[in-house]
C-alpha cells in the first residue's frame, strides 16, 4: 500500500505540472524498480518548472535542497520531491557540484546521473524514456556509468560505493571499464564524509548479497580506506559473508565485522564510522553472547541478561564462524524464554527495604549485593517469586554467611 500511495503521489504532481503546461516525469531508482518488479525507495519526479514556480502551483512544499533545483511538495498521499532539470558544473570537494543550471532538455538532465539505469524516466503516458541504454543494462544485470565513469566518480566519489552496493542489493555485475575507474580512483573515497560511507556500508549489510558488496569492496581496493575493513583478518575471511544475514538490522553487520576482527578494534570501529550508542551497545553485546556460545549451550542466566534478538544474532553468528557449532532452532531459543520465572528484577516481588528490615540491620553495599543473588536464586529456580519463601530463603542464607 505504501508503495502505490507513493506512485499515486507523484503521478498526482507530474499530473498538476503537466496541467500548468510543463513537462514532467517520474525518474530514476523509480523507473529501475518498476522494471525490476521491486518495491521502490522514493518516487521522484523532475520537471522543466523551476523550484519557484513548483512551490507556486503547490501550497504545501519543503525547501529541502533548493539551492540545487530540488522542492519536497507535501501530498497528503506521500511526500514527494520534485527537481528542475538541471546541468552541473566541476565538483571541486568530489561530493557537490559547485554550481547547477537549471535546463529545459530532460536528456540534458539524464546525463549527469551516475548508472544507466538509474537514468530512465517514464511520462505520464507510461512511456520509459531511456537515452543511455539503462533498459539493456538491467536486462543483462550491468551497473555502468552514463558517460565517463573517471568524470562520474570524480564528480562524487560516493559512487563508486553505491555501485558496490547496488551489486549487493541486485546481484548485478559492474561494467568493466566502470569497475576500472574505481579501482583508479579508490583513495578519492577519503573525500566523502563518514556519515555517507556509513549509510552505503549499511545498505551492503542489509542487501540480499553482502559478500558480493564485501568481495567487490576489497576487489576495488576501496576497504584499503575504510577503518577495521581494511585489516588482513577482515579480508581474509570474505568467505563467512556468504552465509551472512543482516536479520533486517543494519547494526548485525558491524557486529559481525567486529567479530571477524577478532573484537579487538571494537572502538576503532565506533569512532571510525561514528556508530551510535545503541549501535555501540549492539556489537558488544553480539560479542560477549558469541564468546559464551562458543564455549558452551545457554545457560537460564544467558537467557535472562541478553535479548532474544541478540540471543538469536549470536546463534547464527557462531555457526558462521564456527561451523562444527550446530545452530540450535529458534523455536528452542524461545522455549528458554518461556521457562524463565522472570523477565526482570523489577518482578520480583520484595525489594532491599524488605531484606533490611528481615536482617535487622542497617542498609548499605550489602543490600545490592543480596538482591543480585536472589534475583540469579529466583532464575535458577532455586527459590520461587513468592514472598514467603523469599523471606525464609533470606533468612536462612543471611544468618549462615
Amino acid at each position: 500500500m505504501t508503495s502505490e500511495r507513493k506512485w499515486a503521489a507523484a503521478q498526482s504532481i507530474q499530473d498538476e505540472l503537466e496541467r500548468h503546461g510543463y513537462e514532467a516525469v517520474i525518474v530514476g531508482g523509480a523507473v529501475r524498480d518498476l522494471l525490476l518488479g521491486r518495491d521502490p525507495g522514493d518516487v521522484d519526479v523532475a520537471t522543466e518548472a523551476e523550484p519557484q514556480i513548483v512551490k507556486q502551483i503547490f501550497q504545501k512544499t519543503a525547501d529541502v535542497g533548493i539551492e540545487h533545483g530540488t522542492v519536497m511538495v507535501l501530498h497528503p498521499d506521500h511526500p514527494v520531491e520534485v527537481t528542475t532539470y538541471r546541468t552541473e558544473s566541476s565538483y571541486s570537494d568530489h561530493r557537490r557540484p559547485d554550481e547547477v543550471h537549471f535546463v529545459k532538455s530532460l536528456k540534458e538532465d539524464l546525463k549527469r546521473r551516475d548508472f544507466t539505469m538509474n537514468a530512465l524516466a517514464i511520462n505520464s503516458d507510461g512511456h520509459v524514456m531511456d537515452y543511455f541504454s539503462g533498459k539493456e543494462d538491467i536486462h543483462h544485470q550491468i551497473i555502468r556509468c552514463v558517460g565517463n565513469p573517471e568524470e562520474r566518480f570524480s564528480e562524487d566519489a560516493l559512487r563508486m560505493l553505491r555501485a558496490v552496493r547496488f551489486a549487493a542489493q541486485l546481484n548485478f555485475d559492474i561494467e568493466n571499464e566502470t569497475l576500472r575507474a574505481i579501482r583508479k580512483l579508490a583513495q578519492s573515497i577519503t573525500f566523502i564524509a563518514v556519515e555517507r560511507i556509513k549509510v552505503e556500508l549499511d545498505k551492503i549489510f542489509l542487501s540480499k548479497y553482502p559478500e558480493i558488496g564485501m568481495r567487490l569492496l576489497k576487489e576495488t581496493s576501496l576497504t584499503l580506506h575504510f577503518p577495521v575493513l581494511n585489516s588482513d583478518r577482515v579480508n581474509e575471511n570474505l568467505q563467512h559473508w556468504r552465509h551472512f544475514n543482516a536479520l533486517g538490522n543494519s547494526a548485525y553487520g558491524w557486529a559481525f565485522v567486529n567479530l571477524i576482527s577478532g573484537c579487538k578494534r571494537t572502538e576503532d570501529l565506533v569512532r571510525g564510522y561514528k556508530l551510535s550508542n545503541a549501535e555501540k551497545r549492539t556489537i558488544q553485546a553480539i560479542a560477549n553472547a558469541v564468546q559464551i556460545r562458543q564455549q558452551s549451550f545457554w545457560s537460564p542466566m544467558n537467557y535472562y541478561h541478553f535479548s532474544k534478538e541478540t540471543i538469536r544474532a549470536a546463534e547464527f553468528f557462531t555457526s558462521i564462524l564456527n561451523p562444527s557449532i550446530q545452530r540450535m532452532p529458534d523455536e528452542i531459543l524461545l522455549e528458554g524464554y518461556r521457562n524463565l520465572p522472570i523477565q526482570s528484577r523489577s518482578e520480583i516481588v520484595v525489594n532491599g527495604n524488605d531484606l533490611i528490615g528481615w536482617s535487622g540491620q542497617r542498609g548499605g553495599p550489602w543490600v545490592k549485593q543480596w538482591l543480585n543473588r536472589l534475583e540469579e536464586s529466583i532464575v535458577l529456580k532455586e527459590v520461587q517469586n513468592d514472598r514467603e519463601e523469599i523471606r525464609d530463603w533470606f533468612q536462612r542464607e543471611f544468618i549462615n554467611k
